[in-house]
């Protein structure tokens, strides 16, 4: 399940809107165009136009019209966004006997909020977009028990393939959290028309959560007298754009296979059908596996 509290989930629920993708709450070299894993476990398995030998490899893209990798001018970007939640619910019990009468009435009003934000670094930032994800997501349909027998994860819906990413050299992300609460009530009992007891509620709390600021990448001062050559700063990985397979897809593409099928004995795939030299190195897109 997914950890709505968690820091990764927040920053990438907030600023998923103005980045037109996914925020990578750690920033890593990994990451390419066509790479298949799970979201929330935080690394990849394989890249589907090079997968390992039990599956098919899509064709490589041969043109701009395929996959096109553009410079932008980053030209002071920075995306950021502030969301908040305000909820509020109010209850009374009135009764009115001949003997007694209680009355009980209170409310409780809470809000939370969280600003992000994310900065490249550098002059200009890389996009790579691939431009058919149709055929992403057959891939996903066609080939999904066959990955999942050999990469099982408790959430399966979270299998995707990469199919936009954003990197610079450079970046700093920051998230900032808050909640509060108030809560106020009385309570009032009569007996035979005379008030005998009464009492009133008040309560407020507030939390809130100092900013988490990180920048990046962490390169090592050149020595007195030197500089840094320009590819000393690796690009990272810094917005993803994944592409997912709903269920019911998936239940129809199985159903169109099994009607589709030839009449053969069954046969099975172990998890020792793939080679697990295949996985790439962990890339954290969210907090999985840090925290």
């Amino acid at each position: 399940m997914t950890d709505e509290t968690s820091n990764a989930y927040q920053f990438r629920k907030i600023l998923r809107v103005p980045a037109e993708g996914i925020c990578v709450w750690y920033p890593s070299q990994h990451g390419l165009v066509g790479d298949c894993g799970y979201m929330k476990q935080g690394h990849f398995l394989f890249n589907v136009f090079d997968p390992p030998a039990e599956l098919p490899p899509l064709p490589r893209p041969l043109s701009d019209d395929q996959l096109r990798s553009s410079e932008l001018p980053n030209n002071g970007l920075a995306w950021r966004a502030v969301s908040s939640m305000d909820c509020s619910l109010e209850a009374s019990t009135p009764t009115d006997p001949l003997i007694c009468c209680l009355q009980l009435s209170f409310r409780l009003a809470g809000n939370k909020g969280a600003a992000a934000f994310l900065v490249p670094g550098g002059a200009q930032r890389r996009v790579d977009t691939y431009f058919e994800a149709d055929r992403f997501v057959e891939y996903l349909g066609n080939h999904y028990n066959l990955i999942v027998s050999k990469w099982p994860y408790h959430d399966l819906s979270s299998l995707m393939i990469l199919q936009s990413v954003t990197r610079s050299r450079g970046w700093c992300r920051g998230l900032a959290r808050a909640t509060g609460r108030q809560i106020s009530g009385s309570l009032a009992i009569n007996l035979a028309g005379i008030p005998t007891f009464e009492i009133g509620l008040h309560h407020s709390a507030a939390v809130a959560h100092p900013w988490l600021v990180q920048a990046g990448p962490h390169v090592p001062a050149p020595a007195p007298g030197t500089t840094l050559p320009p590819d000393a700063t690796p690009e990272n990985t810094i917005v993803v754009t994944p592409v997912y397979i709903r269920r019911t897809q998936r239940l129809i593409n199985a159903a169109s296979r099994l009607i589709n099928a030839p009449v053969r004995s069954p046969t099975s795939i172990t998890a020792t059908d793939l080679p697990i030299s295949t996985a790439k190195q962990p890339m954290h897109l969210g907090a999985a596996v840090r925290t």
